[in-house]
């Protein structure tokens, strides 16, 4: 019987192959692999600089304080020797072919993807990502409120169309389905929904639209919120605007990808 500590052992050994084997497939430019110097060679199976090189800088990230002497170089590149003997012993028994393996490769490829892209998307939005006086002015004027709201999600814009015009006639509505949410101050909220709805007033009720779904937001409450300065948050708030319309930006990019691609949805 194993002892607790070979089980958690085997275990970070898995998970470190399981990594650095995604980094490594991934990472090759099979261009390059012809004229990549070879540093070892595991059962004719190579290890090229590149790899070497890569698995360096990886580390540097985890350990700023890293330097790369010659020991640090040849004890990464141990690591990478014994990795290889655990991977082709892995793939002689045919563990590769298991799909609870394939699947755990597929999903941190996918992770991974969506990662760089968001990353890269990040980049191409900070042309659009200024910030003006106005917006400094609002956000913290914001701050000074903290509301509780209630809102109702529905498909349906003509359900809950007739519901608002239920309540700004002071008719009873009978309905299970309201969330209520607060009090939350306008640094809390992270919804477009919410940061619409915070315009209106104690007992203001509006419709918004978030594709798929319309909401129905009325706020029951609003009532003052402690605030430091506007020249002590400043920069706090000008970081979070851009972070909003940073969130904002892909968002509708996603949207416009949505509304674009051909999606075809099997009902049961």
């Amino acid at each position: 019987m194993q002892t607790r500590s070979n089980l958690s052992k085997i275990f970070c050994i898995s998970t470190y192959i399981l990594v650095c084997l995604v980094l490594t497939s991934c990472g090759r430019n099979p261009q390059l692999s012809g004229t990549d110097k070879v540093v070892a060679y595991v059962n004719k199976e190579p290890i090229f600089a590149s790899d070497l090189k890569r698995s360096l800088a990886l580390k540097a990230q985890q350990d700023p304080l890293l330097i790369t002497t010659p020991d640090v170089r040849q004890e990464q590149l141990d690591i990478m020797i014994d990795r290889k003997l655990i991977i082709q012993e892995a793939l002689q028994l045919g563990l590769a072919r298991q799909d609870s393996f394939v699947e755990t490769i597929k999903t941190f490829w996918e992770q991974t993807l969506i990662r760089e892209l968001i990353d890269f998307k990040k980049k191409e939005f900070q042309n659009y990502l200024y910030v003006t006086d106005n917006e400094v002015n609002k956000y913290y004027e914001n701050l000074g409120k903290r509301l509780t709201f209630k809102v109702l999600k529905s498909r349906n814009k003509r359900e809950l169309e007739d519901i608002s015009d239920k309540i700004k006639e002071s008719q009873p509505v009978e309905t299970a389905n309201w969330d209520t949410l607060g009090p939350v101050g306008y640094d809390d909220i992270t919804s477009d929904v919410l940061y619409e709805a915070f315009e209106l007033p104690e007992g203001g009720i509006k419709i918004i639209e978030e594709a798929p779904y319309y909401y129905l937001v009325m706020v029951v409450r609003k009532e003052e919120a402690l605030r430091q300065p506007l020249e002590t948050l400043r920069p706090q708030i000008e970081q979070q605007i851009r972070v909003i319309k940073e969130q904002r930006l892909f968002d509708e990019w996603l949207k416009n990808e949505r509304k674009n691609a051909k999606v075809k949805l099997i009902k049961e």
